[in-house]
């Protein structure tokens, strides 16, 4: 569990940047996507359960505002009001409806008697007319819109964050074994997902999602989501999944392939490939590596098997979120910082599917560690 002095930590330090930046006060807002939120449960220790899922931290240099929408009669607003690291806590509190967050926020700043510059980070997860709003209620003061100030500071794991994520490692790492051993040529999908989902959350998941491809002939090697009728496995089939795990807000994530029954000499190809392609990326992670060049470097041996590259990321910065910061893919060029979660996980195609293997890594101060210990094994 994140203690209470954890939170005032990361606190400060968002005030400390608000300071360097004359920021008189940061929104930060947030709709608690698994791509792109985090970011007030990072600061406050709360998330909504219920939706709408979107909502504003308002600090300022003397304390901190969290607006929530109410939920169904209010229950968000009392959630919050009892396990958010904040004092003051506002919103509609009569139901779902009428909750107004452009609002909320002005009346923060009102109440804090804020006049000046003010931050704004989170704009892009909102709709355009919320954003709209937003801006408008904001009239009055300076807005500095995406300040980057929470998302900086969330590249930067804590011990306190280690601890989360390892746990959430090894829960990933639970789900795609359980996976594996229910996958069986005639047997369900649903099956398959439901029985990792299970292994992971009687271990303690908050989640446990997967996405999933294999050869069964769709046309699309993707499997998205959870329900897929009465779909069948086949002898023959390469099966790719990504599994995510959550713990404590934060994921673990775990990418494996594997052929039911008898590889063929093209699922075997490619496999060592995608192999040979996660071993290189892996090599290269440590602090000052780019994150273009990681995923080029990847590519690169993808090429020399003679495949054709897919137009997708082979990796991505891990936390709160599975896309958290930054991406292994061409023309982000972020560096790679120690105490960074980093995701390694390139993509071999298949004319019936893909290959894609991948791990969690802890980037340490002269390399990196690499947290998932789920077995590589082309064949069940």
């Amino acid at each position: 569990m994140v203690s209470q002095g954890e939170f005032q930590s990361r606190m400060n330090k968002v005030t400390t940047q608000m300071s360097s930046m004359g920021l008189s006060a940061l929104v930060v807002i947030d709709n608690e996507s698994h791509m792109v939120g985090g970011s007030i449960r990072y600061l406050t220790n709360f998330f909504s359960s219920l939706p709408p899922r979107i909502g504003a931290l308002i600090v300022t240099p003397t304390g901190a505002t969290l607006s929530v929408s109410p939920g169904f009669r209010g229950s968000t607003f009392r959630l919050a009001s009892q396990t958010a690291q904040v004092k003051d806590v506002i919103g509609t509190r009569s139901g779902l409806w009428g909750h107004d967050l452009a609002q909320d926020i002005w009346k923060a700043l009102d109440k804090a008697k804020v006049v000046g510059r003010v931050g704004i980070d989170g704009l892009n997860v909102v709709t355009q007319p919320l954003a709209t709003s937003i801006r408008a209620a904001l009239s009055s003061f300076e807005l500095i819109e995406q300040t980057g100030i929470v998302e900086k500071l969330r590249m930067f794991k804590s011990p306190a964050e280690w601890e989360s994520i390892r746990e959430a490692v090894r829960l990933a790492d639970i789900g795609i074994t359980a996976l594996r051993k229910a996958v069986k040529a005639d047997g369900l999908v649903d099956l398959s997902i439901a029985e990792q989902e299970y292994a992971a959350k009687v271990q303690g998941a908050e989640a446990a999602s997967v996405f999933m491809g294999t050869g069964m002939g769709t046309g699309n090697p993707w499997i998205w989501g959870t329900y897929h009728g009465l779909q069948v496995y086949k002898e023959g089939d390469m099966v790719s999944a990504e599994l995510n795990a959550k713990f404590q807000g934060y994921y673990g994530q775990v990418c494996r392939s594997f052929v039911i029954g008898k590889a063929s000499a093209k699922q075997k190809h490619a496999y060592n490939a995608a192999m040979e392609a996660y071993q290189k990326e892996a090599s290269m992670i440590r602090p000052g590596a780019i994150a273009s060049e990681i995923h080029a470097a990847g590519n690169e041996v993808i090429k020399k098997a003679g495949l054709e590259p897919l137009l997708m990321r082979s990796g991505h910065g891990m936390g709160l979120t599975i896309a958290e910061g930054f991406d292994i893919y061409e023309g982000d060029n972020t560096e790679i910082q120690p105490e960074s979660y980093v995701m390694i996980h390139p993509v071999a195609p298949l004319e019936e599917g893909v290959v894609i293997l991948g791990n969690c890594f802890r980037v340490t101060e002269t390399g990196c560690e690499e947290l998932g210990k789920a077995e590589f094994h082309l064949e069940i």
